[in-house]
This record gives structure tokens, C-alpha cells and sequence, in this order.
């Protein structure tokens, strides 16, 4: 098996960096400006990703499908809070105060739970495995706005009295919510084609634009973003290895106990074994955090990842619960 996987893997894995590789000559070429970064990926946000979802979801998840594996958003808290624990533990032991406890928390807890995992969701569980991914980070995105913001605001915690309007107003969840429910109830086979096909191209360009959006925001901070020093090389002693290996033992203890099926636990620990989320740079800037330490952890973990996450794949095709 192992044999037959690991090209699979490693193609993947190339292109992804091939990516991002782009996005970061894209950028040193004077082909997208930091404000045009910042339009293209509103528009990676609030458009072409929701509609990935929809179509991910309504295209190719059944009802039982989505029954079958109701507890994803459930393990997608287990994901943040081992992170956050792990982070607490940390900070003390460090003594970080202020603004560096606070983005250490924070991407602690937050990883890069979409664009890094989708094509091994795709690659492992070809037809679902999107579809499930996204009900999954429903769990995330709602831990994100009402758990991991208001830790990196810290102090500036008042300037956002309501993050649940953030919520309310958030494409990815009204488009996960919407599309669930239209499996859920059976409407989503009585959608008319014109919106499923417009749908379909919406969400097309997804990763290839998150990618080099990425890239672009590496690329922007320069090669002092790479920095190996004990801030950065903690954050991906636990974001890459910690918080991985635990819960791959958790997801034992869970799989022979019966608690959870194959593509839970799959999709569960592919999203554990990626880099932080690159979405934290920009969240630092919203709120007056430090973006330079975000996009320090943002290279470091991914250039890291690059190899940790190789080898945690070639594991988890070892795992009972791999398909």
C-alpha cells in the first residue's frame, strides 16, 4: 500500500507547495499588490469558497452520509481546544505576556483547516471526502469567531462586542448550514441545474487562488518571516507533532471502541497534521495583534510541514480507520 500512496502524497504535496511558490513570485513580480491581496482573498472568502462548500455538500453527500458522520463538527473542538491546551501549558512555561501570549494561543488553536487538507480529502475519499471536510469545519469556523478571536484580541476584546454577528454574517457557515439542510430534507436534488452548474463554477478556482494568496502573503513578509527561534519552533513542536500524535492515539482509543467510523477519524486527523492557518495574518491586522508573528509561524510551519505532514500521511495509511 505504502508503495502505491506515497507518489500520490508526495504529487500532492508539490503541487501545493508549487502553489504557494507562485503566489510568492506573483508577488515579487508586482503582479498583485498588498491591497489587491486583499480583494482577491475577500473574494476567496466570501464567494468562491462558500460556493465550494455548497456544491461540495449538495453534489455529493446523502442523507446518511451526513447522519452517518454528525459528530465531525463535535471533533472539530477536539482539534482546537488540544491546541489550546497545549498552547496554555506553554505560554506559562515561557512566560509570554500581551500580544505574544495571545497570537502564541491563537495559532495554537487555529490551523490551516481547509486549503492544506482538501485534496487529501479528495485524494483519500474521492467522492465525500470534500463534502465531509466541510461539515466538519463547521465546528471550526464557529470556534474560530467565538473562542480563537476573542483569545487574540485579548484586551482589545471590547472593540468586537458581538462576535456572534460575525457569525451570523459569515458565507462559509450560512452556505455549510444551507447546504446540509438541503441534503438533510432531500431538497437538494430538486435544486434547479442552473445553480448547481453556477455553483460548480463558482467554487472551482478555490484552491488554486487560496494557494497563491498564500504565497503572496509569505512572500510579502520576506525571508525575515522565517525565523527559528523558541516562539516559532514551539508553535510547530505543536501544531505539526504534539497535537497530531495525541490525537491519533485518541482516535484509537475511538476507533476500537467503536465510537466513530472510518471517514470521521480520517477526516478528523487530516485536518490535525497541517501548518497554522495563513487566514492569521490578516486577522492580526483586524485586530491590532502582530501580524510579523503570525507570518513568522505562517513560513515556518508550512516550510516544516512540507515534511511532517509526508510523514503523518504514510502513518495514517497504516491507521485501522484509513479507508
Amino acid at each position: 500500500m505504502s508503495g502505491s500512496i506515497a507518489p500520490l502524497i508526495l504529487e500532492k504535496l508539490a503541487v501545493l507547495f508549487l502553489l504557494i511558490g507562485t503566489g510568492g513570485l506573483v508577488r515579487k513580480a508586482g503582479l498583485i499588490s498588498e491591497e489587491g491581496e486583499s480583494v482577491v482573498s475577500t473574494l476567496l472568502v466570501d464567494l468562491f469558497w462558500p460556493a465550494l462548500i455548497f456544491t461540495s455538500i449538495t453534489m455529493n453527500l446523502s442523507r446518511d452520509d451526513i447522519l452517518r458522520n454528525i459528530s465531525l463538527p463535535l471533533f472539530a473542538a477536539v482539534t482546537i481546544l488540544t491546541g489550546g491546551g497545549l498552547g496554555l501549558i506553554a505560554v506559562k512555561l515561557m512566560k509570554y505576556r500581551g500580544v505574544r501570549r495571545n497570537s502564541f494561543l491563537f495559532q495554537s488553536m487555529m490551523n490551516n483547516f481547509v486549503f492544506l487538507v482538501l485534496p487529501f480529502a479528495v485524494l483519500f475519499l474521492p467522492e465525500r471526502g470534500a463534502g465531509l471536510l466541510f461539515v466538519h469545519n463547521l465546528g471550526t469556523i464557529l470556534l474560530l469567531w467565538t473562542l480563537c478571536v476573542p483569545v487574540l484580541q485579548g484586551e482589545n476584546r471590547d472593540r468586537e462586542k458581538v462576535l456572534f454577528k460575525s457569525l451570523l454574517k459569515n458565507p462559509g457557515i450560512i452556505s455549510t448550514l444551507a447546504a446540509i439542510i438541503l441534503v438533510l430534507t432531500g431538497l437538494n436534488t430538486r435544486l434547479p441545474a442552473a445553480i448547481t452548474i453556477t455553483m460548480d463554477y463558482l467554487g472551482a478556482p478555490t484552491m488554486a487562488v487560496a494557494m497563491l494568496v498564500a504565497g503572496s502573503r509569505i512572500a510579502g513578509t520576506g525571508l525575515k518571516a522565517v525565523r527559528l527561534d523558541a516562539w516559532n519552533l514551539l508553535i510547530a513542536l505543536i501544531r505539526l507533532i504534539l497535537v497530531p500524535l495525541i490525537l491519533l492515539g485518541l482516535s484509537l482509543i475511538i476507533w476500537n471502541a467503536g465510537l466513530a467510523g472510518p471517514e470521521t477519524l480520517l477526516i478528523f486527523m487530516l485536518v490535525n497534521i497541517v501548518p497554522v492557518g495563513v487566514f492569521s495574518v490578516s486577522l492580526a491586522n483586524k485586530y491590532r495583534a502582530s501580524p510579523e508573528l503570525m507570518a513568522q509561524s505562517v513560513a515556518l510551519t508550512h516550510i516544516i510541514g512540507a515534511g511532517t505532514m509526508l510523514v503523518w500521511l504514510l502513518v495514517l495509511q497504516k491507521m485501522p480507520f484509513f479507508p
